[in-house]
């Protein structure tokens, strides 16, 4: 778990300081391995992070690759396997982490990039030629994001009370309220329960130009994946077989030990039990 802030101007003005240091301090719970930012004067960007894949200094964050940086939290599981198709590219990489393969992915596939990934991630990559930002979130919304577009810029981060400090109206969402009450659960994207933050929503992505235009795509629907009639034993052995590739996937790609949470549930116990088999 790591975490990311940022504010992108429309404008100009000057950052004020109070909002930077409360988007920084929101976020430092999620990350204490270490932290850094990027500032120039249309944007800044900051990380915290907890250091998983390449523990060592290379993969700080945010980090940058010739025009682009980014800051990103979650894990790429397949990023040793993209990694060599962008080296057979002609991409070359100074670090032995996730993060510089997203953004060399970028660099290779743009806006598709996404597609690419398998993982769990939310990150923002800024465009330093081009004065535009690139935000994403997973599949599922697994990694949050929170935004509040306002006339003059954007601000992002991982934790919406850092965004809730640097505005001046607070007003309850009715619509989130009706949610919360209704479902007794987490409010839906893309609603908050304050108005004015935002989430974006899992599977998308969204872009933002200087001049203030957004450009929001959905990349992924589960609705649109097919389902074919199979067997009740086809479906034993194929429910199996992805769990078991998932959990590899994530006992596998860690270079610090990982644990699990076990509740005695059956979920909880299935992954232990299965885990067995990876690592001792």
């Amino acid at each position: 778990m790591c975490g990311i802030c940022g504010e992108f101007k429309f404008q100009d003005y000057s950052f004020n300081e109070n909002e930077l240091n409360n988007l920084m301090s929101s976020i430092s719970n999620r990350g204490r391995d270490s932290h850094g930012v990027f500032r120039n004067k249309d944007v800044f960007l900051g990380h915290h992070r907890l250091s998983i894949i390449d523990t060592s200094s290379n993969s700080n964050q945010p980090m940058k690759v010739d025009d682009y940086i980014i800051v990103f939290n979650g894990i790429i599981y397949n990023y040793q396997d993209l990694r060599n198709k962008l080296i057979a590219k002609g991409h070359v990489f100074k670090s032995s982490g996730d993060t510089e393969v997203i953004i060399k992915s970028f660099i290779e596939f743009g806006d598709n990039c996404v597609n690419h990934l398998d993982g769990v991630f939310s990150f923002c990559i800024y465009d330093c030629v081009k004065k535009n930002i690139f935000l994403a979130r997973d599949r599922l919304g697994i990694k949050p994001l929170y935004y509040s577009m306002e006339k003059n810029r954007i601000i992002f981060s991982s934790a919406m009370r850092g965004i809730l400090n640097c505005k001046k109206k607070k007003q309850i969402n009715p619509i989130a309220l009706h949610y919360q009450f209704t479902l007794h659960s987490v409010v839906p994207a893309p609603h908050t329960i304050i108005n004015g933050i935002n989430k974006l929503e899992p599977g998308h992505t969204l872009n933002i130009s200087k001049s203030g235009n957004k450009y929001l795509k959905k990349y992924f629907d589960i609705n649109s994946i097919e389902i074919s009639e199979i067997s009740d034993d086809e479906i034993i052995n194929k429910s199996k077989h992805l769990l078991k590739e998932a959990i590899g996937k994530r006992i596998n790609v860690s270079d610090v030990p990982v644990g699990i949470l076990l509740s005695g549930g059956l979920d909880s116990s299935l992954i232990t039990a299965m885990s067995k088999e990876y690592k001792e």
